[in-house]
């Protein structure tokens, strides 16, 4: 029997098992189980008989043992389906709606993303830019008080895990219906935000919209157009809207520089990123692109407006606050500033309706003004169930982030352990109270593991390292080391 938070070391007593049986033929079975210590029960028997192989089952097993674990549903509702199969294939009605569909709009996500739920456009101006912000009217095809909108309440959030994810809408709608695939007309809220030359934002308007997007955009072919290295494909792929993207470059640069100056934590890192490829792992990094930071400026600014529209239309919603920079980032529905992102007055997340309940709250109250209810009543109406959402998507949105490293941290054993003769760079990021021990970043992936003693006092000394992988306390540790040297 071994402990449940040794799971990993399941996969090795298998093959250790495995192999003793094939070297033996007085032996043909074997058990194994995992214990959960706390509650005296077995929580998952490997068999003999069965397959463990490849690191993509045993993800896939832990996975579904963490999401039970947290009560999160996989499966929607019945009464959810039902709703979905009535309104995932409603025709969509764009009756007072800003016809917007001569704007060239596109989308940049990451290669795999199914849920597109932003848009951008922009044009050039007399005294700077128009920025246009479309967000998917996820609103527009889920009633209220139905099925889906409790069913997405209750889950609070998508949770992204390699190789699956568990949504917050069924894919009918959030991968189908809601999302802004290209070249379909589809029914939007848009931001339109006039920005001066120096990054200032001078105007804003919302109304309800429907618009076509040109281009299905992936952060690694606007990168190569940035960089000037985009191949013919590339071009022609993007040539309706290159033009609108190399300016969109220089507003989120002014944007950034501005933010910056301002006191904002702007300074980003990679992330790396976990996928299977015939059944094992890779790792690759995600994030801290041009192309990142572009699409993080506009978003910034579309919730920032967003906030001031709800402000001065005296109407409940959602805003996220961060009163101190040390401090993590929560929901209110008063207005504080937020301070890691220097804005103050206000920020309103809206931007994500199809894959965060607390940005659909947002779209519901303001679909509702917009379609002429007036504001006491919404406050009326929403305030109570707003308030109590706040502390909800906070604790649903914790879940889900518990849930995702803890699946991480699974991955990186699995992959670290079959890698533990590869030499990877790490760099001094800092020194853990624990032990005192050196807190290194492994380059470029952002990895943080734990150096046996105190190596350097200095941050951004780099070392050669090899990592081990310490299963009985589920970290990864320094093994060989050697101080990097100038190529």
């Amino acid at each position: 029997m071994i402990g449940i938070d040794e799971y990993i070391k399941a996969q090795s007593k298998v093959r250790q098992a495995r192999s003793f049986f094939s070297r033996n033929e007085g032996f043909s079975f074997c058990k194994i189980c995992v214990w959960n210590t706390t509650k005296s029960t077995t929580v998952r028997t490997f068999d003999m008989t069965e397959t463990y192989k490849n690191d993509e089952q045993i993800v896939i097993e832990a996975i579904m043992d963490e999401l039970a674990q947290r009560e999160v549903p996989v499966k929607f509702s019945e009464c959810a389906i039902n709703d979905r199969n009535e309104y995932g294939h409603k025709q969509i009605d764009i009756s007072g709606r800003r016809d917007l569909r001569a704007l060239n709009c596109f989308t940049i996500d990451g290669p795999n993303a199914r849920e597109l739920d932003d848009a951008l456009s922009l044009i050039v101006t007399d005294d700077g830019y128009r920025l246009g912000v479309h967000i998917a009217d996820v609103s527009a095809f889920v009633p209220e008080g139905s099925a889906l909108e409790l069913e997405a309440k209750n889950r609070g959030t998508t949770i992204y895990l390699p190789g699956q994810t568990v949504p917050m809408f069924p894919s009918v709608i959030s991968e189908e219906i809601c999302s802004l695939t290209p070249n379909i007309d589809k029914l939007a809220v848009t931001m339109f935000i006039d920005f001066d030359s120096a990054g200032n934002i001078i105007d804003y308007e919302v109304c309800r919209s429907v618009i076509r997007s040109r281009v299905r955009g992936i952060y690694s072919e606007v990168n190569s157009i940035f960089e000037d290295n985009a191949d013919v494909i590339i071009l022609e792929k993007y040539k309706p809207v290159i033009e609108e993207i190399r300016i969109m470059r220089t507003l989120a640069e002014i944007l950034h520089s501005n933010r910056a100056r301002c006191g904002a934590s702007v300074r980003s890192f990679n992330d790396c990123n976990y996928t299977f490829t015939d059944g094992m792992l890779e790792l690759s990094v995600c994030g801290n692109t041009e192309a990142d930071m572009m699409i993080c400026e506009f978003m910034v600014a579309a919730n920032t407006c967003m906030a001031y529209y709800f402000e001065e239309n005296n109407l409940p919603g959602i805003y996220r606050v961060q009163k101190e920079t040390n401090l993590k980032a929560g929901y209110s529905v008063e207005q504080h500033n937020h301070e890691s992102l220097a804005i103050c007055g206000g920020y309103m997340r809206f931007t994500s309706p199809i894959r965060r309940a607390a940005d659909y709250m947002v779209h519901k109250v303001l679909t509702a003004f917009l379609e002429g209810e007036s504001a006491d009543n919404l406050r009326q109406k929403y305030m109570e169930e707003l308030v109590e959402y706040c502390i909800r998507a906070q604790s649903l949105e914790e879940r889900a982030k518990h849930i995702e490293r803890k699946i991480v941290s699974v991955c990186h054993m699995l992959y670290f352990a079959r890698h533990a003769e590869e030499t990877f760079r790490g760099v001094v990021v800092g020194t853990s109270r624990v032990n005192n021990y050196t807190m290194i970043a492994l380059q470029p992936y952002n990895i943080r593991i734990f150096g046996a003693s105190v190596l350097s006092k200095f941050m951004g000394e780099e070392f050669w390292i090899k990592v081990a992988v310490d299963s009985d306390r589920n970290l990864l540790r320094v093994g060989h080391i050697s101080k990097a040297t100038a190529a």
